[in-house]
């Protein structure tokens, strides 16, 4: 039989070999193209902007009463929403440069949920 001692140093240098040969993460990035649709608008503000499309666009306006989100795709669909909800309103204020937003809006181009992420992982303005 073997010793607690003995199988615990092997159980702790097989963990190790495993972790040393998995693929850090640290520093990783990830672009995010942008689209939308009678539904929804989507997309990274800064891969949007440094898109090779020149009609690519998404922008959050703060009108102090309401936030408005407008979009062009590289086909130059447009796209647009008006939300009036507080929390709403806070969380596309909370959008960044950088920011990776998600925009659900209804036939009535009204906003109906809005999710926006501020992460790392997503790609600076090239």
């Amino acid at each position: 039989m073997m010793k607690p001692s003995t199988l615990l140093k092997g159980t702790a240098a097989l963990i190790s070999f495993i972790a040393l040969s998995l693929p850090v993460q640290a520093g990783a990035k990830y672009t995010e193209k942008m689209g939308l649709n009678s539904s929804w608008i989507w997309g990274s503000l800064s891969d949007t902007r440094s898109s090779n499309h020149d009609k690519q666009l998404i922008k959050i306006t703060d009108e102090s009463t309401h936030v408005e989100v407008y979009a062009i795709n590289s086909s130059g669909q447009k796209a647009n929403c008006v939300t009036r909800d507080p929390a709403m309103m806070a969380a596309l204020r909370n959008a960044k440069t950088d920011s990776y937003i998600k925009v659900r809006q209804n036939s009535r181009s009204e906003c109906i949920g809005a999710r926006v992420v501020n992460s790392s992982g997503i790609a600076p303005k090239r």
